[in-house]
């Protein structure tokens, strides 16, 4: 069996599936790369097929295992954060659209798809901060914008709490205004925040 990692050669104790995915994973680590990918005789294993991996002789040829350093991977995660922040304005005004004509059922199932997509994005940015062991504001200062990561949460924070209050209250001509004025705006702040920090982190070396 033979392994490689990024295509260069790495030796092998034993000729096991199990011993060859530890071997790569343990080649990344001592580089300060993750694996993204690993492949058997050309076909990418699952997740569930790594973890179960069997540690004894098998019929495979070549096992292949692909890297990423911590910055490729964490500019993966925000450019893909962006992207969905660019879907989401439209999202956002349609939904705004069906509360002004008092389509409250579709708009509250509209509503509830814009919530989630919003905490998504939170949520890639909590996993990239841990990835990089740097928080959203160093991350928006070394991004040249040190005052954008601060107000883009803040901004975050209190429209989403008005999105709830305004539930709570029925305030279907306020949650309309959030959707389009508020939150409009920052889906564009943060698209444009996650963009320029995706650039600076997405060396090779990082």
């Amino acid at each position: 069996m033979r392994l490689l990692v990024d295509e260069r050669e790495v030796r092998l104790d034993r000729p096991t599936l199990a011993a060859a995915i530890s071997a790569g994973a343990g080649d990344a680590e001592s580089r300060g790369r993750i694996v993204v990918e690993v492949r058997a005789d050309g076909v990418t294993l699952a997740e569930r097929d790594i973890e179960s991996a069997p540690d004894v002789p098998g019929s495979f040829k070549e096992i292949s295992v692909t890297t990423v350093s911590r910055g490729e991977l964490a500019s993966g995660v925000l450019l893909a954060a962006a992207a969905a922040l660019g879907d989401l304005e439209a999202a956002q005004r349609h939904v705004a659209d069906q509360i002004v004509a008092t389509r409250l059922e579709p708009a509250a199932a509209g509503l509830q798809e814009v919530l989630t997509v919003w905490q998504s994005v939170r949520e890639a940015c909590d996993q990239v901060c841990v990835l990089l062991g740097v928080d959203l504001h160093e991350l928006a200062a070394g991004a040249g914008a040190p005052d954008a990561g601060r107000g883009a949460l803040e901004g975050l924070t209190a429209a989403l709490a008005g999105v709830r209050a305004s539930v709570q209250a029925q305030d279907w001509s306020g949650l309309a205004d959030i959707l389009t004025d508020e939150l409009t705006d920052l889906a564009a702040e943060w698209r444009d925040l996650l963009g320029a920090i995706s650039e600076v982190v997405s060396t090779p070396d990082r």
